[in-house]
């Protein structure tokens, strides 16, 4: 199990870092959830390692 752990923490400083590099906000969300939040993009997840990059890439944005 330790290997997946290794995965899992390596995932999440990952997407950390993009988010970063791509201006995103991670905030907590509740007890135990990430929102994910920045231009065109709005993603709650509860573990920041099963995020793919895909969704975050921005999604048209239309003004109401």
């Amino acid at each position: 199990m330790a290997a997946q752990d290794f995965i899992n923490e390596r995932r999440r400083k990952n997407i950390l870092r993009y988010c970063q590099d791509k201006g995103l906000s991670v905030m907590p969300y509740g007890k135990n959830a990430w929102w994910i939040t920045g231009y065109g993009v709005s993603v709650i997840t509860c573990d920041l390692a099963d995020v793919h990059i895909k969704e975050l890439e921005p999604k048209p944005v239309t003004d109401r």
